[in-house]
């Protein structure tokens, strides 16, 4: 792991914030920290990632006392099931694509406004009739959707994209709030989650004021580390942990 980034630290009474010079190896460092913090006793520590990467070169460093370790789609899913009280079955791409074509059918009664697309499609077809054809649109609003879930944004309608972008995505664009409607309605009925709805499950259940589901040690210190840009739902959690 090359040198480091900006690391949160969120124990009370002790620093909340420290930057790790660019010189110094990130994880060695942070180790350092902790064993200082813990008096030798990692089994206190939990560290937060944004991935598991840092982990698993962690633990060529680490003496036979583990930390615990979260990453934060991991730290996410845990509290979504906690707070839920039941463990939603997180979908994959292909699911969430096929659920997705449901809702762009839905919001339509017409599926001639849903042009073909120029040269990837035989004259008269189009993407709703054709899963193969809409895989890829499926695609990106799937990515566009799991952005509006992680910052915690529902998006509005986009209308007069004609000449800007092509005649099937103006369509979707035109209809993207009731697209995402139904999507997230469609997951919360099936009882399917992805990674960024568990964050905005989470970011909703935290805005209410209500409590965080115990899932720390009462006396373990927390380390939100290697995080250099942060999504809404990120910093609505990480303000309440410290």
């Amino acid at each position: 792991m090359p040198a480091a980034q900006l690391s949160l630290l969120a124990p009370k009474g002790l620093r909340p914030f420290l930057v790790i010079p660019w010189e110094r190896n990130f994880l060695g460092a942070l180790l350092d920290l902790a064993l200082e913090d813990c008096a030798g006793d990692l089994s206190r520590a939990v560290f937060i990632f944004p991935h598991s990467r840092p982990e698993r070169y962690l633990l060529r460093l680490l003496p036979q006392i583990l930390p615990r370790f979260h990453t934060i789609n991991s730290l996410f899913s845990l509290l979504g099931r906690r707070i839920n009280g039941m463990a939603a079955w997180e979908a994959g791409l292909l699911d969430r694509v096929g659920l997705l074509l449901e809702a762009v059918r839905s919001q339509t009664a017409d599926a001639a406004l849903f042009l073909a697309l120029p040269g990837l499609a035989p004259p008269g077809a189009s993407p709703l009739d054709d899963a193969r054809l809409f895989f890829p649109w499926g695609v990106r609003l799937a990515a566009l959707f799991e952005e509006c879930f992680s910052q915690n944004r529902i998006p509005g309608d986009i209308a007069y994209t004609e000449g800007q972008v092509t005649p099937f995505a103006a369509r979707l664009l035109e209809r993207l709030s009731g697209i995402y409607a139904r999507y997230a309605a469609g997951l919360a009925a099936r009882e399917w989650t992805t990674p960024g709805r568990n964050a905005a499950l989470v970011a909703g259940h935290l805005a209410g004021q209500r409590a965080l589901p115990e899932i720390f040690p009462r006396d373990g210190i927390l380390y939100i580390a290697g995080f250099h840009a942060l999504t809404r739902t990120e910093e609505i959690l990480f303000r309440r942990l410290r």
